[in-house]
């Protein structure tokens, strides 16, 4: 009696642990690149249910890490918003659906740092690049006309 129950049991909690079981942690490197701040990588693929782990490499520069296209846009940091990382310290969010979800560095805005997580339930075929937004390419040209430090 017990082992039937059991028999019925266990492969229904193996598909409600499955997905969670599934889930990976992706790492995104905030540093500094030939004098320019950058996400590496600056475009990532996961699945429903994945984390992202920002972290500080760059022994020179804080960076943060905010949802949206920039600063201006009206809903910039609603769905995260890790605040100022030095070197070393890290933050993470879980993507629990699908969708492409831009993203840039508060500080380092201007000089172009954005970067795009495409989250897809493995139904999409579409290859290729996704674009950043247009207010996000405008704002990387701002950074070749304005002075460096």
């Amino acid at each position: 009696m017990i082992l039937r129950r059991l028999a019925l049991v266990a492969p229904m909690a193996l598909l409600l642990l499955a997905p969670a079981a599934l889930a990976e942690v992706h790492e995104v490197q905030m540093t500094t690149e030939g004098f320019e701040p950058r996400f590496v990588p600056a475009e990532l693929r996961v699945r429903p249910g994945d984390t992202v782990r920002w972290t500080n490499t760059d022994a020179f520069h804080d960076h943060s890490t905010v949802s949206g296209t920039g600063s201006a846009d009206p809903n910039a940091g609603e769905l995260w918003d890790s605040g100022i990382l030095r070197l070393g310290q890290s933050f993470e969010y879980t993507f629990e659906s699908a969708g492409t979800f831009e993203y840039f560095s508060l500080p380092h805005e201007v000089e172009g740092m954005f970067g795009v997580v495409i989250v897809s339930d493995g139904t999409d075929i579409s290859g290729g690049s996704v674009e950043v937004s247009t207010w996000g390419v405008i704002k990387r040209g701002f950074s070749t006309l304005l002075p460096k430090d």
